[in-house]
């Protein structure tokens, strides 16, 4: 479910904050809305300049503890996922420590665009954890989304009085001249991943619940389409009652898996149809000197991208690296056109051999749809 039919499941839900750099009359619906929705005071708390994912919390610590919450969320807004806020939270009661994170399982050349992590298999404690890393750690990746006690600002307090003591230093040591990023951060500026969770990893302070559910990170308006879709498709499981039917008889005509606002007015002539959720198939061709990474997008009922992209085998390791690689071929084309004149080459390997080539799709906990041939 979305994060506000999340927020809903929290027992004892006191407040609800949004923690942005925009201007408040660019939420003031949204705020209104979502107050209405939950019955809970929602809030809007503007940062004055830029302090970081745990230093704008400790900004607004005040705000936060107003009503001496046991327990704090904190959900980027930037992320497409279940939300089993209330499973996460009741695993957190059982293993105790500062916070529980939120984790996914992810194929090992996605897993460097995110924070990286190892945990312990029994009792899931953090045991490590390095952001966007230049060389492959875990497959298991920080989703965003965190369950916290209240000591979390002792921990946020900490690191900006270590950031004010070393500013007042007169000589800086060579450990720290080795260090230029950290040297050169405000002292109310902290990062949750780099300053909070990587120097307590493996100290019995955070933990990790992992979901087995979909996940996407939201950068581009492209991906809201697709979120939508995912979060459509979910419902069709948990919440059918929430979709929309109809066969144009009496009804607009609904085509796949439709939400429609109690508010809306629909014509009973209209035809309504799901967000197109792009799905892409992903596997490897070996040769003696050749290791391609092949990635299919159905971008559409007709269309189809094919990217190839030669990797580098890593000699150490034994294993491919995405650093380094090049592209061989991207092209998009339809598997049902007429074949190629000779002006236009053909594509570099032809629909027919793809389409039978893939396994029965099995949904990835990234968020793709990913069979390995």
């Amino acid at each position: 479910c979305d994060p506000i039919s999340a927020s809903k499941r929290i027992p004892n839900l006191a407040q609800i904050y949004l923690i942005v750099f925009y201007e408040e009359r660019e939420f003031a619906l949204f705020v209104s809305l979502i107050s209405n929705e939950l019955k809970v005071p929602v809030r809007y708390l503007r940062e004055d300049k830029p302090h970081g994912s745990a230093g704008g919390l400790y900004n607004f610590r005040n705000f936060i503890m107003e009503d001496d919450p046991s327990h704090i969320f904190l959900l980027n807004c930037d992320v497409c996922c279940s939300f089993p806020l209330s499973q996460m939270l009741e695993g957190h009661k059982s293993y105790g420590g500062l916070g529980t994170i939120l984790v996914n399982k992810v194929s090992p050349e996605l897993a460097s665009q995110f924070g990286e992590l190892v945990a312990r298999p029994v009792t899931n404690e953090l045991l490590h954890y390095t952001e966007k890393p230049e060389n492959f750690v875990s497959d298991r990746i920080n989703c965003g989304v965190y369950v916290f006690t209240p000591e979390i600002f002792t921990a946020i307090q900490g690191v900006s009085t270590q950031r004010k003591e070393r500013a007042t230093l007169r000589r800086v040591t060579s450990f720290e001249a080795l260090q230029p990023a950290n040297r050169n951060l405000p002292t109310d500026f902290v990062r949750l991943d780099q300053d909070i969770l990587s120097p307590l990893a493996g100290k019995k302070q955070f933990y990790v619940y992992e979901t087995m559910d979909f996940w996407e990170q939201i950068k581009t308006p492209g991906m809201s389409l697709k979120s939508s879709g995912l979060y459509l498709a979910q419902y069709r499981i948990i919440s059918p009652n929430l979709l929309a039917s109809g066969d144009g008889s009496k009804n607009a005509t609904i085509s796949g898996d439709v939400c429609i606002h109690p508010s809306a007015k629909v014509h009973p002539t209209a035809k309504m149809t799901a967000p197109y959720v792009d799905m892409a198939y992903k596997f490897y061709l070996f040769t003696k000197s050749l290791f391609l990474s092949i990635t299919l997008t159905l971008g559409g009922p007709n269309s189809i991208h094919c990217q190839i992209v030669r990797l580098r085998l890593h000699p150490m390791l034994h294993r491919a690296s995405h650093r380094n690689s090049s592209l061989f071929e991207s092209r998009s084309f339809s598997p049902f056109s007429s074949p190629p004149s000779a002006a236009a080459p053909p594509p570099l390997l032809t629909a027919p051999f793809f389409l039978h080539s893939f396994r029965r799709p099995s949904f990835h906990g990234g968020g793709l749809f990913q069979p390995y041939i």
